[in-house]
């Protein structure tokens, strides 16, 4: 039969509706049911033996079960094993079932355990106090082990609670308790929680939430750092961020410590962002990158902080991303890249839409902010995609259309719609036809655009016609074509060569100025030149000697371009220094020009020749054959000058002049000069338009001294260049073809080293106007060959105030008119002062 005892007050109880005072104890017997109850809060102390227990002062044996109303429960200093349930309140210890229990301290032995009964998950709570914990509505004290059966901790939010983890699943330690049989740990919002592991390696897992780890099969909540001694973090099936830090790294806000190099973030949309000063390698694989201290597989994005990223030694293809620096490859998605380190094999490819690579090295490309330096092979993908060059000296190669392969210097691009030499000159050679529109060009399906300033050298082996065609805007334009060429340009230089002894047909049509170097289109081709406005342009030789044009035919001048308004030059040849132009043209030469001065055939005259204009002779052309050199010379320089000034005019038969290779020309008559050789003999001496002679530099060998002072004489005269006296004379007045006063004729006597363009540029202010003193002068036929005192006539221009005044004589009438010039009295002479 089952005994209860209500407690009513120390010492004092009541059973079977008696009432007891001044018990001491109470021995229940053995019904398994005797109980303990109370009204009152009372406190129990449990005693070393089973179901034994001190309540209100009355020692209690045998007793099954006991409801303390609220009151403590006090273990012994012997270890005692504390089991809760999912009842509140509720504890069993010592084979005693106590109810209501507001707290229990577990004594002061080493190993008081609290425990779950089977099957039951418990949640407990740490507080402030070490060896304490809040379970089933019971604060458990001087606790040391705590078993959950698979329930949650929970930490508190006022403490900064460290849990101590090692490989034992489920089991940690915290506030000086052990814990057992844990599923989940909930580290408190307001704290600053921590996982350590106390140098054994555990590895960690991150479930996709901020925060929140697994780790020992325990899944940590509201966890601010976790130190792993070297274990292993992976990530979840979720987006995870991951973090680089000075100390290790942070993922999805979780500072580790001492963490495994190796990192897997496994599935889900992950990221990994770096730091200043960490660059990264690729390996090769698919979603693995290595920073200097991890390796990381399975990821997807990688925030790269603005450092760089090298290859791998696999070849591997850079994508374009469609935001700023972002760069995609092996399935990575790499922001905020600063510089890209690949291998020759490597590719970059571009987005979908307009991009833009700027080739800023021989070896480096930057485009969407980013430099991507080594690799060779460029593919600007779909879209209107630009490549342009800013290194001086890199050849562009395009033999195919923008799907295939052309090259810029070492780089092979593809897929590119617009190319842009931006730095120096045009380096480009080609297999297709090309088309130049000024200071571009298009060659099949892509348009290449350098600046017109600086020079363009095209090396075209496309053979056939129309080959080079187009208008071309350069300094100088240098060609070498295997097919015809038919350009408008607007250069300062020239230069034509052919492929593997080719010949071509050229045509150009220029506008302006043109200083030739060598025109050679083959011994069979031929050459049309002609000036763009007809009338306009001087077409003059750089080098003087050189040869001009190597062809069949040459035509300049004539028209025979086609082009409305082309044809005639101003000029062939410079005036100004008698230089001519040089032609090795086997069948025929056609010129037309205002003026030209007289071309030079080394290699004969070709069969047929037409040369329309005013000529003037060369330095060649001028000179009168005085002195032949017969026999032959290795050096000319080893001849005393002397000899040249003193019988000049002078010419030497070419087959008395070695070359530089001891080659020697061959002529019948002595009419062709190794001009090269001669030209740098006499290059320090002046010749004046009638090759006169410098009288204090030479003295024959058996002068005498009366020759000696006739020379003085003559020397004397030939400084006497003046204007003849016209005091009295009447006052003509010179007019261009355009009716703009030139100024006042004036008789002149001619000495030594004039020429018509000195006195022009002396006088009117423009050599160019040299034309209109010859105008004046219609019986000098060769104004070359002026002798030293003859006398002609200049144009002198005047002071804006003295044309007025001869401009309103002339519009008052009653004067002589003729032609460019008229005649006013001399009496006019008193009103103006003239020159």
């Amino acid at each position: 039969m089952s005994d209860e005892f209500e407690i009513n007050g120390a010492n004092a109880l009541t059973s079977d509706n008696v009432k007891f005072t001044g018990v001491g104890s109470v021995a229940a017997g053995s019904s398994n049911d005797d109980s303990i109850t109370s009204t009152l809060a009372v406190d129990a102390t449990l005693s070393a033996a089973n179901k034994a227990l001190m309540v209100a002062g009355i020692n209690f044996t045998a007793i099954d079960s006991a409801n303390v109303s609220q009151g403590i429960v006090t273990g012994t200093d012997s270890s005692e094993t504390f089991e809760i349930s999912n009842t509140n309140n509720a504890v069993t210890v010592n084979g005693m079932s106590l109810t209501a229990v507001s707290a229990v301290n577990a004594g002061s032995s080493m190993d008081d355990v609290v425990k779950v009964a089977t099957g039951v998950q418990a949640t407990a709570d740490l507080t402030a106090v070490d060896n304490q914990i809040l379970a089933s509505a019971i604060t458990f004290n001087d606790v040391d082990t705590v078993n959950l059966g698979g329930g949650t901790l929970n930490g508190s939010n006022s403490e900064n609670e460290v849990y101590v983890v090692n490989t034992t699943a489920n089991a940690l330690a915290v506030k000086n308790m052990q814990f057992e049989s844990v599923n989940a740990v909930n580290g408190g919002a307001d704290s600053i929680d921590s996982i350590a592991t106390l140098g054994v390696a555990v590895d960690a897992q991150l479930t996709g939430a901020d925060k929140q780890l697994l780790v020992s099969d325990i899944t940590f909540s509201d966890i601010s750092s976790a130190n792993m001694s070297g274990g292993r973090l992976s990530g979840s099936d979720e987006a995870d961020t991951i973090q680089l830090t000075s100390a290790g790294m942070a993922a999805n806000e979780i500072n580790f410590y001492l963490i495994n190099s190796a990192v897997d973030t496994q599935g889900g949309d992950d990221t990994v962002i770096g730091r200043a000063g960490v660059d990264w390698t690729l390996t090769g694989t698919n979603g693995e990158i290595n920073s200097v201290r991890y390796q990381f597989k399975n990821v997807e994005n990688v925030d790269v902080v603005s450092e760089g990223v090298a290859g791998s030694a696999i070849a591997e293809t850079f994508e374009l991303g469609t935001e700023e620096s972002q760069v995609i490859v092996n399935q990575l998605t790499l922001n905020n890249v600063s510089t890209v380190t690949a291998d020759l094999n490597d590719t970059l490819l571009g987005t979908s839409g307009d991009d833009v690579f700027n080739v800023n090295s021989d070896t480096s490309v930057v485009t969407n902010s980013t430099t991507f330096d080594g690799m060779e092979n460029l593919n600007g993908g779909e879209g209107q995609d630009t490549l342009i060059s800013n290194v001086d000296g890199l050849a562009w190669i395009i033999n195919q259309a923008s799907d295939g392969v052309n090259s810029l210097g070492d780089f092979l691009f593809s897929q590119f719609e617009v190319l842009n030499n931006n730095v120096g000159n045009l380096n480009f050679s080609t297999s297709i036809q090309t088309v130049f529109a000024g200071e571009s060009l298009t060659s099949s399906d892509m348009t290449l655009n350098f600046n017109g300033q600086e020079d363009v050298i095209i090396n075209s082996t496309y053979v056939g016609k129309n080959a080079i065609t187009g208008n071309l805007i350069a300094h100088l334009a240098d060609i070498n074509a295997s097919g015809d060429i038919d350009l408008d340009t607007e250069i300062d230089i020239l230069n034509v060569s052919t492929n593997d002894n080719r010949s071509i047909n050229a045509t150009f049509v220029q506008n302006g100025d043109l200083v030739l170097r060598t025109v050679d289109v083959g011994d069979s081709g031929t050459v049309i030149l002609d000036s763009a406005v007809e009338g306009t342009g001087l077409l003059t030789t750089e080098t003087r000697n050189e040869v001009n044009f190597v062809a069949k035919s040459v035509s300049i001048g004539t028209g025979k371009s086609d082009r409305q308004g082309a044809g005639l030059w101003e000029g062939v040849g410079s005036a100004a220094d008698a230089s001519q132009l040089t032609f090795d043209v086997s069948f025929n030469l056609d010129l037309e020009a205002l003026y030209y001065v007289t071309p030079f055939f080394p290699n004969g005259a070709p069969i047929t020749s037409q040369l329309e204009g005013i000529e003037s002779d060369s330095l060649i052309s001028s000179q009168q054959s005085a002195l032949i050199v017969t026999d032959t010379v290795q050096n000319l320089a080893q001849l005393d000058p002397a000899i040249f000034e003193s019988l000049t005019p002078y010419i030497a038969d070419a087959n008395s002049i070695a070359g530089a290779d001891n080659y020697y020309a061959s002529s019948e008559v002595p009419s062709t000069l190794d001009t090269a050789q001669l030209a740098a003999l006499l290059s320090s001496y002046e010749p004046t338009a009638a090759g006169g002679v410098n009288y204090d530099e030479y003295k024959l060998d058996g002068e005498s001294e009366e020759d000696d002072d006739k020379k003085k004489l003559a020397k004397k005269l030939s400084k006497a260049g003046t204007f003849v006296a016209d005091d009295n004379s009447d006052i003509k007045v010179a007019y261009s073809e355009s009716g703009e006063m030139l100024g006042v004729v004036k008789d002149y006597v001619f000495q030594a080293g004039d020429s018509l363009w000195s006195l022009s540029k002396r006088y009117l202010g423009n050599g160019f106007a040299w034309t209109e003193i010859a105008k004046q002068n219609p019986s000098i036929k060769n104004p070359s060959s002026i002798a030293d005192g003859q006398i002609i006539k200049v144009v002198v221009k005047v002071s804006d105030e003295i044309g007025q005044i001869l401009k309103s004589a002339i519009s008052a009438g009653g004067i002589s008119k003729e032609g460019n010039s008229a005649t006013l009295p001399a009496s006019l002479r008193r009103e103006v002062a003239l020159p």
